[in-house]
């Protein structure tokens, strides 16, 4: 090979919080350099790695990407482990600077861009599967964050979660294992970063915690067992996309090539060659770049960029292809148990996982000019100049880490006093915990929320604001909330007002209501036991109400008429009835004292009936109201009466002997043609009355005459 190398920068943790896994990613990708030099290197031309410590901080890693850029000439580079590296270093270096970022360590998926790839897992791809598995084998309750959704789908139960800040305390992990315990879940899913990691695990065996529930990582490997006794390290499941012990021909090479390797005495567990899953990531981020750049024929980085954006490779985890759409690849996925050992064994395995971002990061892509200076100045002068209130809240500690003058000027702080404040201090004391726990269980899945709540100023005042909460990747705080909220206290208190007055009609409208429906059952109930027959109709003649009465006599068998139509019971009715039904509809009082019927057997029946309109509140006729009196007895016997008087007269008439009858009670008085002609009265022009007859009586005889009239 000739010409100069082609360089590529790698930044592995040597120092710091995760400076374990530094050496074991430096040497896998120096594996992997020396296989593509070993095959004709890089377009004719030697793959030179240029390793710079990223210090396992965000500033540090972004002045190792700087020096692999600027002094180093990299073409590309690789790194972080960390999430505030990778931010930082996407955001603040691969991003303006246009330069390939390739990525060996899982993570939460929270970077798009042109110029990120990613060969690692992501959360679908690691714990969507890890966390059915265990919840059928150890049972639904679990102690996790990040597999919240997982669980959810999987029909489990999470028992507690906690968020820590790197760098824990004794007195945290206690903390946090106090709750464990309380909480006894089936599972437990730590998801600490290196020695913090080793830390709980060893104090969590200490505690004889252990024995009572199953452990289960996506970040746990063959470093963290060699550091941990087996005792500890026995029995702790792990999910991720690579394992020594997984078995491909690529992977067998892999490992022949690290005992072969200078200064590795023997492959672990035998030994002291070790490689994970970042050091596995590090060999494909290496074998990636140089397949690219063999198919771009060029070292054009925008080239190098469009061969990355569809890579295809086998490494030892099997094949692996990246998603053109998010630059995240499709990667393998097993779930291994550690042995006493330290050696892993596949439990199970998960196959190739399509990568999915979470929706909570899908709309944080990276724009060309998102980190120009004169960008952040513009925006800068833009949140400045907002009246609403601005703040940007650090997610891993929920403190402000900026507050625009609006902000101030809401909450009633001087210039930089917000800065640093945990921002639930802001929130009103009494709804701190409930304001918290939904905006949290909005802000996990989605990234956004909206909504109002009452918050406390400085001077104790408590006042409703409406709240606008979305979250993106900050170049330097990381993962940040930003809020943007105004007072409403004003529109509170008038709708308050207008939700008390509503409420007021509401219990007025259910007090009128229950009335209505109490006077209308008690209508049904007279109606119902009226001596009568009686009955309610709508305009369509369907029965509202009707009487025990009038369902005896003209409910032809049905034993309630509500809701039936008349016409419908009574499809004989003649076409005059209609007609009065129609009359009363109109409005008009129609109405019979005695209105006779010829029934089908010639029998004649008299009926007194009344049709009249029943109004409804607003005036409108609602329908009719009928009622009926069988006369029929009444009038056979009235009948019957003039009948038996005229046969009276013409018996009297016709007799030879005087007669009369006397009504005492109406003093009227009959006398036969044969009295008057006795008498010697003209029955033309004479009105016979008591007094009249008591002349005609002998004076002898009128005494007895009137006691016998008496008696």
């Amino acid at each position: 090979m000739t010409a100069s190398a082609v360089k590529l920068g790698l930044m592995p943790p040597l120092t710091g919080l995760v400076g374990i896994y530094g050496e074991e990613i430096s040497r896998a990708a120096a594996i992997a350099c020396r296989e593509i030099n070993e095959t004709g290197g890089i377009l004719g031309r030697e793959l030179e790695l240029v390793i710079e410590d990223d210090g396992s901080l965000p500033e540090s890693a972004v002045a190792a990407a700087t020096r692999l850029v600027d002094e180093h000439r990299c073409t590309a580079i690789i790194g972080n482990l960390l999430s505030n590296s990778r931010i930082a270093v996407a955001y603040r270096v691969a991003e303006p600077r246009r330069i390939p970022y390739l990525n060996f360590s899982f993570y939460e998926g929270s970077i798009l861009s042109r110029y990120f790839f990613h060969f690692a897992a992501l959360p679908n791809q690691q714990i969507d599967r890890m966390i059915p598995y265990m919840r059928g084998k150890f049972g639904p309750r679990s102690s996790i964050a990040a597999a919240r959704s997982a669980l959810s789908q999987a029909g489990g139960e999470v028992a507690g979660e906690k968020y820590l800040k790197l760098g824990l305390a004794a007195q945290d992990i206690d903390a946090l294992l106090d709750r464990v315990a309380a909480a006894a879940p089936d599972v437990f899913v730590p998801y600490f970063a290196g020695d913090d990691q080793l830390r709980v695990l060893t104090r969590f065996t200490e505690r004889g915690l252990k024995s009572r529930m199953a452990v289960v990582m996506g970040h746990f490997d063959e470093v963290m067992a060699s550091r941990l006794p087996p005792e500890v390290r026995e029995g702790l499941y792990s999910s991720n996309t690579y394992f020594m012990s997984v078995d491909t021909p690529e992977n067998r090479q892999l490992l022949a090539q690290l005992a072969a390797w200078p200064g590795v005495a023997g492959v672990w567990p035998k030994g002291n060659g070790i490689v994970t899953n970042f050091g596995e990531g590090a060999y494909l981020c290496v074998k990636a770049f140089a397949t690219a750049a063999r198919r771009a024929g060029t070292l054009d980085t925008e080239a190098i960029v469009e061969a990355l954006a569809d890579v295809e490779l086998t490494g030892p985890q099997g094949k692996v292809h990246m998603d053109p759409a998010s630059h995240h690849a499709r990667v393998n996925t097993w779930l291994t148990r550690c042995e006493a050992d330290g050696s892993f064994t596949v439990v199970e395995s998960f196959g190739a996982i399509a990568p999915v971002l979470p929706e909570r990061y899908r709309h944080q892509a990276i724009g060309p000019a998102a980190t120009l200076e004169d960008d952040f100045r513009l925006q800068a002068r833009v949140l400045a100049a907002m009246s609403e209130a601005v703040l940007l809240v650090r997610v891993d500690d929920l403190r402000i880490v900026y507050a625009n003058p609006g902000a101030q000027r809401l909450f009633g702080y001087e210039p930089g006093e917000l800065l640093g404040r945990l921002v639930g201090s802001l929130i009103a004391p009494d709804d701190q915990k409930e304001s918290n726990s939904t905006i949290l269980a909005a802000l996990v899945p989605r990234g956004a929320w909206q909504g109002e709540i009452r918050n406390v100023r400085k001077d104790g005042s408590v006042f409703w604001s409406a709240l606008s909460i979305s979250t993106f990747t900050h170049p330097v705080h990381g993962e940040v909330w930003l809020s943007v909220q105004s007072d409403i206290s004003e529109r509170k208190a008038l709708q308050m007002e207008l939700d008390r007055h509503r409420h007021h009609l509401e219990e007025l409208v259910a007090t009128r209501t229950a009335e209505v429906v109490r006077a209308a059952a008690n209508t049904r109930q007279f109606v119902r036991q009226a001596p009568v027959a009686i009955a309610m109709f709508d305009r369509d003649m369907n029965y509202l109400a009707s009487s025990d009465r009038w369902v005896a006599d003209y409910g032809r068998g049905h034993t309630d008429l509500v809701g039936l139509n008349h016409y419908d019971i009574h499809p004989d009715l003649p076409a005059e009835w209609k007609s009065v039904h129609q009359r009363g509809l109109a409005g008009e009082t129609v109405r019979s004292d005695a209105d006779c019927w010829i029934q089908a057997d010639a029998s004649r029946h008299w009926l007194r009936w009344a049709v009249q309109p029943w109004t409804q509140p607003n005036g409108d006729i609602g329908g009719i109201i009928m009622s009926a009196e069988d006369m029929t007895a009444a009038m056979l016997a009235a009948e019957a009466l003039r009948e038996s008087e005229e046969r009276l007269r013409l018996a009297l008439g016709a007799a030879q002997a005087g007669a009369w009858r006397w009504e005492v009670p109406s003093g009227e008085i009959y006398w036969s043609p044969e009295n008057f002609r006795l008498h010697d009265m003209d029955p033309a022009g004479a009105s016979p009355t008591y007094a009249e007859w008591e002349t005609h009586v002998h004076p002898d005889d009128l005494a007895a005459s009137n006691q016998a009239v008496r008696d």
